[in-house]
């Protein structure tokens, strides 16, 4: 992902949602703002309206963090929003999904380390 950095909620997820622009797919929507910076800052939302259990919330999390930890993206606040179809679908298909919502994002590609 180059350098990577945590978007913290609040204000900053409000920021995305309120001036970014979104891509979505059938997994998840990928919200983005772009900034001039090498870095890039991800942020990733699981509603209760998926399910009600923190445990498989917060699995999720964890899944779509290491779906993302595969692309290689630059200068963007990004906040991807799990929706229903993700909970069950293969790792697999989320690395695709991720790869092919950043490419229509247009955010520059990282430098290889």
């Amino acid at each position: 992902m180059g350098a990577v950095g945590r978007l913290p909620g609040g204000r900053d997820f409000e920021a995305v949602f309120k001036t970014g622009g979104s891509v979505a797919g059938p997994l998840f929507v990928v919200r983005f703002v772009r900034r001039d910076t090498e870095s890039s800052r991800w942020g990733f939302a699981v509603g209760k309206k998926l399910d009600k259990r923190a445990t498989i919330r917060n699995r999720m999390r964890r899944r779509l963090r290491a779906a993302a930890a595969t692309t290689s993206i630059a200068g963007g606040d990004i906040v991807v929003v799990a929706r229903s179809r993700s909970l069950d679908a293969p790792f697999d298909d989320l690395v695709r999904e991720f790869d092919r919502l950043m490419k229509r994002t247009g955010l520059p590609a990282a430098a290889k380390a």
